[in-house]
């Protein structure tokens, strides 16, 4: 959980289904209400349509994630359940996904005729398999360029030992940067 009290983002455990099983109920009737409201705007003449396109791809979405926030527990092998709470926007509730191969074929490189990644960082131990099962790259080629960069003189780690764990320590790493960079 974030330590700003302006903002908190809260990672939704399995547990919480169990705690608060009338979530899953609200969370169904919301879904029927929306399906209403969006049968209804789909229905409208085609003009009346275009000025609710906005809304109806807002309330496409919160389907979406509502559907796989409250699924079940086997959802979560796929999912990372996310609830945020902001002062300016109330309860928000997503997801991310911890294996987006699967979103990006279907809906990014099967779309595509020819596709270019580059960066310094697509290989580990010299190898690209990790990148290509993360991202669903099977059927892509891949090549190697040889970089003039010379990491042994050209990179540094710096590692302070002084800041403590990096959860709930915003400020205070902000500060240290802040004074480690003083053009920030």
């Amino acid at each position: 959980m974030s330590s700003d009290s302006r903002y908190k983002n809260v990672l939704i455990k399995t547990e919480f289904f169990s705690t608060y099983s009338d979530s899953i109920i609200l969370s169904s009737k919301v879904q029927d209400t929306l399906d209403d409201i969006l049968d209804y705007l789909k229905n409208l003449p085609e003009k009346k349509q275009i000025l609710f396109g906005r809304e109806v791809s807002y309330f496409e979405q919160v389907q979406e994630v509502l559907a796989n926030i409250f699924s079940g527990e086997e959802k979560f092998k796929e999912i990372i359940p996310i609830a945020s709470h902001s002062d300016r926007y109330g309860v928000i509730l997503e997801y991310t996904l911890l294996s987006p191969g699967k979103f990006l074929k279907q809906s990014l490189w099967d779309t595509l005729d020819t596709a270019v990644l580059t960066s310094a960082t697509l290989q580990i131990e010299g190898k690209f398999d990790y990148i290509k099962n993360m991202l669903s790259l099977e059927d892509f080629d891949f090549y190697e360029l040889e970089t003039d960069f010379d990491y042994v003189k050209q990179s540094l780690l710096f590692i302070p030992s002084d800041l403590g764990s990096i959860k709930n320590n915003s400020s205070q790493i902000f500060e240290f940067f802040r004074e480690l960079f003083p053009l920030i």
